[in-house]
């Protein structure tokens, strides 16, 4: 998929769809996140060239596909997982939208 929102939005759409199916099986939950973690450099390369929208705007048209996504990866993860989780989303690279949606959906522990 050329677009990066609507590649987005197709792995939370699998995602949905995974669960609908069997909500035990979750091992294609976490392939889908690395692969929004790879194309997530060109959301921001994107965002600079657009001419009807700012990029805020078009940040924001991301972020319930993150939050989507990674609630469901961090509810099928454990503890160490989601460290390594927290370090990879912490190396992109103008990190804000990735960095928010993964702080909104950490466990409770995480947020004292």
């Amino acid at each position: 998929i050329g677009d990066p929102l609507v590649s987005n939005y197709l792995r939370c759409f699998a995602s949905r769809i995974g669960v609908m199916v069997d909500p035990e099986f979750d091992t294609y939950i976490h392939p889908l996140f690395q692969d929004a973690l790879f194309i997530y450099p060109q959301i921001m390369s994107r965002a600079k060239r657009l001419k009807d929208m700012t990029l805020g705007a078009y940040c924001i048209t991301h972020t319930p596909a993150y939050d989507w996504l990674l609630s469901a990866i961090v509810a099928s993860l454990q503890a160490d997982d989601l460290d390594q989780l927290i370090v990879q989303s912490a190396d992109l690279k103008n990190n804000g939208i990735m960095l928010n949606a993964l702080l909104s959906s950490l466990p409770q522990q995480y947020n004292n």
